[in-house]
């Protein structure tokens, strides 16, 4: 007597979308990772905040943005971040003008690698970091709301699976972040102690003495010595960087991939002189076949309207400035 087959399990329920975005977001691994991360970046920043700089303001600013930015998942929230993290280093209190922190502008000048600024660079870091990768991992862990009007019938959104992060992809993440503090601490040290001169011979020189660091300069301001010193290294290093990105394609191309760069790069220069002549070729067989099409009003309007309105112009406004002599 053979016995029925089992049928196949009832399959699952779609789990309903939450009212509240962070929960949705949360349900991924990776995302999940990344919120915790962000948040302890956060905790430390408004931390730090708080005591090395003795900014309650800041550190409550920061603490709702953060906070904002990873339950409703704000995307200028890394924006406003750095911008009320800058404006409360140079105002603790949060009043403009009034009080200049702990050190103000004057003390700029050997204020490289520093303990507080190294932390709390550190910690921003992670937090910034943590935060956006927490943004795009919910982003695509999330299925895409189309429109009813481009969504097919009966079809089924696409979502990227849910993968835990793996332990080097964190490890390296604090690696790049402490990477990031020491390059920027360097380059801070090369502008505050060289100063631009044009009237050597190399415009770059180093300070004559700790006081021409202090003050305003003798032959040229520090800050516009500092500010041209910051563009000369920003774009210094742009410019290798996208040396190595290019060069890092071409390495990495197979050799169909060069040909057919090659082939493009040649009908780009080509392509005007190429098009030119089968654009009159074309315009000859229009031409035989009567399939041209015939020319409007608007043409002959161009041809001799306007310039007959012109002259017509000229003619009264030269009469009207004759009758007002």
């Amino acid at each position: 007597m053979s016995s029925a087959p089992a049928s196949p399990p009832p399959a699952a329920e779609p789990r309903k979308p939450s009212d509240f975005p962070f929960v949705d977001a949360v349900r991924n691994p990776a995302a999940r990772t990344y919120a915790l991360v962000a948040a302890g970046g956060l905790l430390a920043s408004a931390t730090l905040l708080y005591l090395f700089y003795f900014s309650a303001f800041g550190a409550g600013a920061v603490l709702v943005i953060g906070v904002c930015g990873i339950l409703f998942r704000w995307a200028s929230a890394p924006v406003l971040f750095v911008v009320v993290s800058a404006y409360s280093l140079r105002f603790p209190l949060g009043l403009p003008f009034v009080d200049a922190g702990p050190a103000g502008f004057s003390m700029i000048p050997g204020s490289h690698f520093a303990l507080a600024d190294l932390l709390f660079v550190a910690a921003a870091l992670v937090h910034l970091i943590g935060l956006y990768r927490y943004l795009s991992a919910a982003h695509v862990g999330l299925p895409f709301e189309a429109p009813p009007q481009f969504v097919k019938p009966g079809a089924k959104a696409t979502v990227r699976p849910a993968e835990p992060i793996a332990d080097p992809e964190l490890w390296k993440l604090f690696a790049r972040a402490a990477a990031f503090v020491v390059a920027g601490q360097v380059l801070w040290l090369l502008v505050t102690e060289l100063k631009v001169d044009f009237r050597r011979d190399f415009p770059i020189t180093v300070h004559d003495s700790p006081w021409s660091r202090l003050g305003p300069g003798i032959w040229m301001l520090n800050w516009i010595s500092r500010s041209l010193l910051t563009v000369l290294a920003f774009a210094a290093l742009g410019g290798l960087l996208a040396f190595v990105m290019w060069y890092w394609r071409l390495a990495g191309m197979s050799r169909d991939e060069g040909r057919v760069a090659t082939l493009d790069t040649r009908w780009a220069g080509l392509r005007r002189d190429v098009n030119r002549p089968e654009a009159w070729r074309g315009w000859v067989k229009k031409k035989r076949a009567g399939t041209l099409p015939k020319k409007g009003f608007g043409t002959y309007f161009l041809v001799f309207g306007v310039p007959v309105l012109m002259l017509l112009f000229a003619v009264v406004v030269i009469g009207c400035a004759g009758g007002f002599r």
